[in-house]
């Protein structure tokens, strides 16, 4: 019996979640990087909520994208970080670094962003009820 041959994916599901998500961390990451290089300035927060729509597109599909990382088999994994490495422009051999710290960037900046928004809703809620009519 070979273990080695149980343990290995069954490319049942694929991996195009796979490198889907990656690309799109990595190219979030590249933008906030580009927006943050000359330092934190307020038109930044516009480059954060044009990418949340992508961030919450991968904490959406983090199922999915776990189904398959589960299930990849060594060609998959290779012809994964082929085509996120074709798809972004980085070299093959870095890419394992760049898609986990883009995914902490990504988790970090959601956490933010829906902070911010349930800051922003509570604020607006305090100011409905400052010029509320007293009943």
């Amino acid at each position: 019996m070979n273990l080695f041959n149980k343990s290995v994916g069954s490319n049942k599901y694929g991996y195009d979640e796979i490198v889907d998500s990656s690309v799109k961390v990595i190219s979030m990451t590249r933008d906030f990087h580009q927006a943050l290089a000359d330092g934190v300035q307020i038109t930044d927060a516009m480059v954060i909520w044009k990418q949340y729509p992508n961030i919450q597109s991968v904490v959406n599909d983090r199922k999915i994208f776990a189904q398959q990382f589960g299930d990849l088999t060594p060609d998959e994994a290779q012809a994964a970080y082929a085509e996120i490495a074709e798809k972004t422009g980085l070299p093959v051999s870095g890419i394992d670094r760049v898609i986990l710290t883009s995914l902490k960037v990504a988790s970090r900046t959601y956490r933010l962003v829906d902070h911010v928004i349930d800051e922003g809703s509570d604020i607006i809620d305090d100011l409905k009820g400052m010029f509320a009519k007293a009943a």
